[in-house]
């Protein structure tokens, strides 16, 4: 079984970003459930998508706290929100953005963050995603960045070119390249993780 937790805030894809792994999965012969869970209605509320697969049949969508194989966080205030869902062996991957929530008088600092991160005895692994996709002109794609480092990472037991096929099936037009190109700069950018992370 395999649990993963897609957290960020809204505008940022979360949902292409599940539908994404979700099919790819499906492609790869796995049983594929899809939650998602969303805050404020408008951009900027936070939303979480549950991914479960199995070779067999996975029953409930969602899973409890402690859970998840691995997270990943399009935002590292989220990170830090959803950290919970973690299991003591699981894996964080952070894109490295903080976006404070609208007309908080409160600043967060990267620093206090990954501090939180060192205590809690965490596994984690944080990528500038955001600075990746504007290096390709195309912001929008920093979703499939990350989900180029979550494959890279070996969290999903599929090949690239399923990953590919589900981008074909999803998306259309000149987004198509874009977001094959996206995934193969995350998987790049995974190769700096820890060794230990690749297992």
């Amino acid at each position: 079984m395999g649990d993963i937790v897609l957290a960020g805030v809204g505008g940022q894809g979360l949902i292409t970003l599940g539908r994404v792994v979700g099919e790819a999965l499906m492609l790869g012969g796995y049983d594929v459930k899809i939650a998602e869970v969303h805050g404020l209605s408008q951009r900027g509320g936070a939303v979480i998508v549950y991914v479960r697969f199995d070779r067999d049949h996975v029953y409930a969508p969602t899973f409890s706290q402690g859970e998840a194989n691995t997270l990943v966080a399009l935002e590292m205030i989220e990170a830090v929100r959803r950290i919970n869902f973690l299991s003591k062996d699981g894996l964080l991957i952070a894109n490295d953005l903080i976006l404070s929530p609208p007309a908080s008088p409160i600043t967060v600092r990267r620093e206090d963050i990954v501090e939180e991160f060192k205590k809690l005895g965490i596994k984690y692994f944080i990528v500038d995603a955001t600075t990746e996709a504007n290096k390709l002109g195309f912001p929008a794609a920093t979703n499939t960045i990350m989900l180029g480092v979550l494959l890279g990472l070996k969290r999903i037991p599929i090949p690239l070119s399923l990953i590919d096929k589900a981008i074909e099936n999803i998306f259309d037009g000149e987004k198509i390249e874009i977001n094959k190109t996206a995934v193969r700069a995350g998987v790049k950018l995974s190769k700096v993780a820890p060794e230990e992370f690749h297992k």
